[in-house]
């Protein structure tokens, strides 16, 4: 007998139903407390930066830290006035909650601070340097002040999963990051099944190592 009503499609029924827009972007809405493991740095080329603002039909612009938007571009907010640009941030993450790998939109700088605080070099506390190896957890409260109103929170440093590792073997290799920058989705033609997940293990292997050591048939990260 099933222990829930919807079989074994509980989860990506759940994906379905709490998606609006893309699946392939991260979104937290007020009163979520979110589980992600972010899975790019600067230094491998995952993480990237840029500016962000909104055109005159309200689609998002992305553009490099070294090319400004001109005033021009812009479009106008809910209150007439010019569209705010931001410097964000985006990422691939591990959603814990959709066994999917999704892209992080990181505009808040409260979120952007909090996160650099962790990995900071200068930092005397090692074991949060690289945030692939834990996970992150992300509580959102709209009702608290502006600098509140976003909790971030470590866990202690653990190994994915062998199945986890191999999906993302499959999925990493083929996301191209800068595609935002031309307008694209870096996601768009990666095709997912959600993972069903049962349990979060816990190991202390580096994710390097760990994604180096996947068992998979075909290919290797990187390549």
């Amino acid at each position: 007998m099933e222990s829930s009503i919807w079989g074994n499609e509980a989860q990506s029924i759940e994906a379905s139903v709490n998606s609006s827009g893309s699946m392939n972007y991260f979104k937290i809405q007020d009163g979520q407390l979110k589980r992600v493991r972010l899975l790019g740095t600067r230094a491998d080329g995952f993480l990237i930066r840029g500016f962000l603002t909104f055109d005159m039909n309200s689609k998002p612009m992305y553009s490099t830290l070294d090319k400004p938007f001109d005033p021009d571009q812009l479009g106008l907010d809910k209150y007439g006035n010019k569209q705010q640009i931001w410097e964000f941030w985006m990422v691939p993450i591990w959603n814990w909650d959709l066994g999917l790998v999704q892209l992080w939109e990181i505009r808040q700088k409260t979120i952007q601070k909090a996160l650099f605080a962790l990995t900071d070099p200068k930092s005397v506390n090692k074991q949060w340097a690289d945030w692939r190896n834990y996970d992150i957890e992300i509580f959102y409260d709209n009702k608290q002040a502006p600098l509140n109103k976003y909790r971030i929170n470590p866990y202690p440093p653990h190994e994915l999963s062998s199945e986890i590792m191999a999906h993302l073997q499959k999925v990493l290799p083929g996301i191209k990051m800068d595609d935002v920058f031309n307008g694209k989705d870096p996601l768009e033609n990666i095709k997912q099944e959600p993972l069903k997940m049962e349990e979060k293990p816990v190991d202390n292997r580096s994710f390097m190592d760990q994604i180096a050591h996947a068992e998979v048939k075909a290919g290797a990260f990187g390549q």
